[in-house]
């Protein structure tokens, strides 16, 4: 059950078209998730026993993530650096907040990508600014098992999120 309600909460977050953000008008504040997605995908690692099990979770996080429209997949929202075909577009809201949406060609990435949107999707230039990413794959013990291209391609998606967002 409780995988089934962060599935939700994730899949909704992951899936917020551009206008995610809850408002009542031009002067309401956005909608606040109290448990950050980001925490619950490291509770979600947590849980998992070895290496095994963290491949287990990356792959089934893959899943969460849908396909993007074959217009949004061109030169412009292509990853360089990424070994694998990656694409990331982006869109912000009245109130600041970015909305991403990811997709890759290769199902490992793809459930990279959940992770690294889960910690960056509807947040402020500010707050992806000062969230360490790099900081975040080592707690979930991932960056140490994943091969040099696929650390790189993880690497060159966030530090896209990054030039984009400044």
């Amino acid at each position: 059950m409780v995988r089934l309600i962060f599935s939700l909460q994730l899949k909704k977050i992951l899936t917020s078209d551009r206008h995610s953000v809850e408002s009542g008008g031009s002067n309401s504040k956005p909608h606040v998730i109290t448990k950050s997605a980001s925490d619950e995908i490291l509770a979600l690692f947590e849980r998992s026993k070895g290496w095994d099990g963290r491949h287990r979770q990356i792959m089934l996080l893959s899943k969460q993530l849908d396909p993007m429209p074959d217009e949004n997949k061109n030169d412009n929202s292509l990853i360089k650096g990424c070994e694998s075909l990656a694409w990331l577009t982006c869109s912000k809201d009245p109130h600041g907040y970015f909305s991403f949406q990811a997709y890759s060609d290769a199902k490992v990435i793809r459930g990279l990508m959940v992770i690294i949107l889960a910690a960056v999707n509807l947040k402020n230039s500010q707050q992806i600014a000062e969230f360490d990413l790099e900081s975040y794959f080592e707690k979930m013990g991932l960056i140490k098992h994943l091969s040099p291209s696929r650390g790189n391609g993880v690497r060159a998606i966030i530090e896209r999120i990054k030039l984009i967002t400044q």
